[in-house]
């Protein structure tokens, strides 16, 4: 049953490296696909000022990155910055029912 549990909490090299533990190759693949919202709510999980650590940030992750035996390490610390500049961090609001209800504005805002 141990082995069991071993295989299946397996995570990615430069995951385990990263100190604040974020999911490194979800965010990087949402990047890729150009959802740079998704990936900064990737990061968001994690920590909180995700373009701070994209600026301050040591990235040990990308010394353990798998790609660096191929053609060189991914820049994953300058990706969670790219994320951070180009994501939007507004909240999207839950959609809610309609009451029927009408409502009028009065002011000259």
């Amino acid at each position: 049953m141990e082995a069991i549990m071993k295989i299946n909490s397996k995570v990615a090299p430069c995951e385990a490296a990263c100190p604040a533990g974020i999911d490194v190759p979800r965010y990087v693949r949402q990047i890729s696909e150009g959802l740079f919202s998704e990936a900064l709510a990737t990061i968001r999980e994690r920590i909180p000022f995700p373009l701070v650590c994209g600026y301050a940030c040591v990235h040990p992750c990308e010394a353990k990155c798998a790609r660096a035996q191929y053609e060189g390490p991914v820049a994953i610390r300058m990706l969670k910055r790219v994320a951070a500049e180009l994501g939007s961090n507004a909240l999207v609001p839950a959609a809610l029912e309609k009451t029927g209800k009408q409502v009028a504005v009065i002011g000259s805002g």
